[in-house]
């Protein structure tokens, strides 16, 4: 099922993917590399959007920032999912789920990193395989264009 109305896929972040239960697979995964040019932002190693959290008993009770977590891991499945849809890379960027993502990205550049006023970056998604029985590699889903960020 395809949502076509702008509205419908903003929301669908509070809505979690149950494909999970379909079967083992692979799982998608959000990386940006950073660099204050653009010539250097090919030398630069990719990190992950989504950082592991440290558990405490407290967040059993209270925890916003979990939830953050799983609402971004949920926008990188159906982003994921918009991606092996089969549109193209023009179509792809002007839709609601890229335009999210990117949003994210740019956010979490800003956030982790120490930047220059002026700054270029690129994120991936990556496919990692859960169960790694046949020592399957990673795969990258999709690269994207190199943006510049102020």
């Amino acid at each position: 099922m395809k949502a076509d109305s702008t509205s419908i896929q903003l929301w669908r972040g509070f809505f979690p993917s149950w494909k999970f239960f379909d079967e083992i697979g692979f799982v998608p995964s959000l990386h940006f590399r950073v660099a204050a040019s653009e010539n250097e932002i090919q030398l630069k190693a990719w990190d992950p959007v989504i950082q592991k959290i440290r558990r405490r008993w407290l967040d059993l009770f209270f925890n916003p920032h979990g939830n953050a977590l799983l609402f971004t891991d949920t926008l990188v499945r159906q982003f994921a999912d918009d991606i092996q849809a089969g549109d193209s890379p023009e179509q792809l960027e002007h839709a609601v789920s890229f335009k999210i993502i990117y949003n994210l990205v740019l956010q979490e550049v800003k956030k982790y990193t120490v930047i220059e006023p002026q700054f270029y970056f690129q994120f991936k998604v990556v496919m990692t395989p859960l169960l790694n029985e046949n020592n399957k590699a990673s795969e990258d889903l999709l690269i994207s264009s190199i943006y510049r960020g102020a």
